[in-house]
């Protein structure tokens, strides 16, 4: 925990009245507490008391994405999220597999079906996305899919749909390896062990704060769930807040609008990113990709294409004790 702070936790109520340096509190127990703070920080979700009690009373709301954003649709889907534990063939284990007549090992194996690098899947009949995640010695893999207006999204969760719509992708074809036949991965060596359907909406508020009431991961929600994009936007909510609130919180300092209007602009922005990105119209999506495309014959921009904010360099931080990642696992070397 940073210094300084406390943690309650169990609020069920808290004055309306949030305006000043103070508000009133009671804790799980029913006991009344009065809280001093220079400003209150919602990062209590979409169905927060923030957001529900205080906010929305006085005009701040959840709205579609095609509400705030130029161009953009409302984007309301339901997809399938599945996890896989890997165990790679063997030649002991499956002796009658192809690759082995070409050497290879069951590392090899593993990667060629289950690349390390995350993959959107721009399949225009369905979306999906995959990708390796947790540690490397576990070897699990996600694949998720989008759920059509007419499917079901339990009947496409369970394993008759899913060998339909998620094997294609671990079977290549022969001619790959210079082979008769297609090769599927081993269905044995699959243990499934989550499938179940989820649904999403991209929805934001149209204000951030109100006084010095501010929601924080609020352009989350404009993510669909996968790749840890929309908790990673949470978490630039939380670290483009934090220094600038250090600056906020100094004596005397009272002009914390115009400082704040700078972080207004980037959450703005990172809104924009995800409505750009989860676009389903398609005269939208054509625009979209052909201006992408032209942009490629522009030296000047292929670079800035490639490597965004990072054509500059990656900033290095240091890990210091309190800090929430962990340093064991590679968290703090570098922040994108």
């Amino acid at each position: 925990m940073i210094p300084g702070t406390i943690l309650m936790e169990g609020p069920n109520e808290v004055d309306p009245g949030i305006m000043g340096d103070d508000l009133q509190h009671m804790d799980a127990d029913g006991a009344n507490r009065r809280i001093r703070a220079r400003f209150l920080i919602g990062a209590d979700g979409k169905t927060g008391y923030t957001r529900k009690k205080y906010l929305e009373p006085k005009g701040i709301k959840l709205q579609q994405a095609s509400q705030q954003v130029c161009f953009a649709t409302a984007y309301e889907e339901t997809w399938v999220a599945v996890n896989w534990k890997i165990t790679p063939p063997t030649p002991e284990s499956h002796p009658s597999f192809p690759l082995w007549k070409l050497d290879y090992s069951p590392t090899q194996v593993f990667d060629l079906f289950f690349p390390s690098d995350f993959r959107f899947l721009c399949n225009p009949e369905r979306p999906s996305v995959c990708g390796r995640f947790g540690l490397p010695e576990d070897k699990l893999w996600r694949f998720e899919f989008v759920v059509k207006r007419n499917e079901d999204g339990t009947e496409m969760s369970g394993p008759e749909k899913l060998r339909e719509v998620v094997h294609p992708y671990i079977t290549h074809p022969g001619e790959r390896y210079g082979l008769p036949k297609d090769i599927e991965f081993p269905n044995d060596c699959i243990e499934t062990l989550r499938s179940r359907p989820f649904a999403f909406s991209a929805r934001s508020c149209n204000k951030w704060a109100l006084g010095r009431v501010v929601l924080c991961g609020d352009s989350a929600h404009v993510f669909p769930p996968f790749g840890g994009q929309g908790i990673a936007s949470g978490f630039r909510d939380a670290s483009a807040l934090a220094w600038r609130f250090a600056v906020c919180c100094r004596p005397g300092f009272t002009n914390y609008t115009d400082i704040l209007s700078g972080w207004y602009s980037e959450r703005k922005q990172q809104f924009e990113n995800g409505s750009f990105m989860t676009e389903s119209n398609p005269v939208k999506m054509y625009f979209r990709d052909w201006y992408l495309w032209f942009l490629q014959l522009i030296p000047s921009q292929i670079h800035k294409l490639e490597m965004g904010a990072r054509r500059y360099g990656m900033i290095s931080y240091d890990y210091a004790p309190g800090m929430t990642f962990l340093p064991a696992y590679g968290g703090g070397l570098c922040f994108p």
